[in-house]
């Protein structure tokens, strides 16, 4: 039997995502289910990330600066689901840099495509389900500028929060809308932009796409 809310998220290992999947807060490790199933092994799997509105944009400061880097393309290089945990990676492209509001070119990230990775685990924190990321090795991506406001390297670490923006995590469905969950974050510790506090401020549809998967249902089961 599946209590409370299911989770649904297969992205944003990046931004999302990393990981060693359970938090300090105790929660446990859920399992994810796909065509209606607990994933057995490995599943291998191609998945598509749309950004809402076009882009997802990472906000926080530097230097005492305000700083939104968005990006307006997240392909998906990498997926594999086990019955606990999703390992994958994207990379983010098209991003670009506004230093307190204005956009400065000079300030857009060097290195892209953006290569972002980790694992995600569906958690239950204070009775909701969530998926808890973290980086490959603590990182989830590493930024590279060529700028006086910026540093010439920063990475991105700490936890990736990530939520259904429908509240149907336990709902199979072919196309689940994610969101970073700004609840847990706030809680329990979220992103870090070098040394400093970041969020994501955007939503995500994600599916499959690959040939043996595409238009099945997924879900999850936070305990």
């Amino acid at each position: 039997m599946r209590s409370r809310r299911g989770l649904g998220i297969l992205a944003v290992c990046g931004l999302v995502l990393g990981m060693m999947a359970i938090s300090a807060s105790g929660a446990q490790a859920g399992k994810w289910m796909v065509a209606g199933k607990n994933v057995a092994g490995e599943l291998k799997v191609g998945a598509k990330v749309e950004l809402e509105g076009g882009s997802a944009t990472l906000l926080t400061t530097s230097g005492g600066n305000n700083v939104a880097i968005s990006c307006t393309s997240a392909v998906v290089t990498s997926a594999t689901i086990t019955v606990s945990t999703i390992t994958g990676s994207i990379d983010f492209s098209g991003c670009t840099t506004k230093i307190n509001g204005s956009f400065e070119p000079l300030c857009n990230p060097l290195n892209q495509p953006i290569a972002t990775g980790g694992t995600v685990a569906a958690v239950l924190h204070e009775g909701k389900a969530y998926a808890e990321a973290k980086g490959t090795a603590g990182v989830f991506a590493t930024f590279k500028f060529k700028c006086a406001a910026l540093p010439t390297t920063v990475k991105v670490t700490g936890t990736g929060w990530l939520e259904d923006c429908n509240n149907e995590f336990e709902t199979e469905k072919v196309t689940h809308l994610v969101q970073e969950a700004k609840v847990p974050a706030g809680k329990l510790g979220g992103l870090f932009f070098g040394t400093n506090a970041a969020e994501i401020d955007g939503s995500a549809n994600v599916s499959f796409n690959d040939a043996e998967h595409s238009g099945l249902k997924f879900s999850g089961l936070a305990e």
